[in-house]
């Protein structure tokens, strides 16, 4: 089996990752549409699995290293990434083959 890339973000990930995203953050005072949850957090996996310095987010996804880093700042304050460190603690009897490492 051909293995794929570590850093996707493929439709059944996205699906249990989704629902534990927190809400955004208010701006009241207007300015630029936020950017996708889904994107951001592809470049943040991406930029976590290859090592990669948190200033190189890869450019097909389209997002400064600025809003990658604000949008990792944001969820690392809101518990996001501990939320889901223990789903997947919680889920791994049922992924069988899951890959830590």
């Amino acid at each position: 089996m051909p293995r794929t890339g570590s850093w996707t973000v493929d439709d059944a990930f996205w699906a249990r990752v989704e629902l534990r995203i927190p809400p955004a953050l208010s701006h009241a005072k207007g300015g630029r549409p936020r950017a996708a949850d889904r994107q951001l957090l592809r470049a943040i996996v991406y930029i976590l699995r290859t090592g990669l310095p948190s200033n190189a987010p890869p450019r097909r996804d389209g997002v400064s290293a600025s809003t990658v880093h604000a949008r990792f700042q944001e969820w690392e304050r809101t518990g996001f990434f501990h939320t889901l460190w223990t789903a997947g603690l919680t889920e791994y009897p049922e992924l069988r083959g899951m890959e830590w490492g």
